[in-house]
């Protein structure tokens, strides 16, 4: 799956999510690639405006250099969240990386990870998800 595709679907995936939330619940999306930025300073209520310009911001993402975990995971675990659903393109976390996220994410925060496009049938990603309840779901063009 080309790199465009892949984020493309991600986003479908992620608009989805989006749309289905009621509006009382508090949502933020944060993306990450050299760095971590985010649609809104703090999570906000999931009212129809809000979601709206959630959506609007996701269009303008564009892929870009490689993906940093840690800068992203700091920035979604800083404000303790209940879970954590993470969209990548890529499962390329090495096991020093891999022992820092286990440090710094709190095992009572759920954590999902969708890959989109070419992986490994089970990496390090695994090792994230598991101990917090969650899965990996892996997506190709295969």
């Amino acid at each position: 799956m080309a790199e465009d595709d892949a984020l493309s679907h991600a986003k479908r995936c992620l608009q989805a999510s989006v749309m289905n939330l009621d509006e009382t619940t508090k949502f933020q999306i944060i993306a990450y690639n050299s760095r971590a930025f985010s649609h809104t300073q703090e999570p906000i209520l999931c009212t129809d405006r809000n979601r709206q310009d959630a959506l609007k911001w996701l269009e303008k993402l564009t892929p870009q250099g490689s993906s940093h975990h840690q800068s992203g995971f700091e920035l979604a675990c800083w404000r303790r969240p209940d879970a954590i659903f993470l969209l990548t393109d890529a499962d390329d976390l090495g096991p020093k990386e891999l022992a820092l996220l286990n440090k710094m994410i709190p095992e009572d925060i759920y954590l999902n990870v969708t890959i989109f496009g070419e992986s490994e049938p089970r990496g390090l990603l695994e090792k994230l998800t598991e101990p917090r309840g969650g899965t990996v779901r892996r997506y190709s063009q295969k």
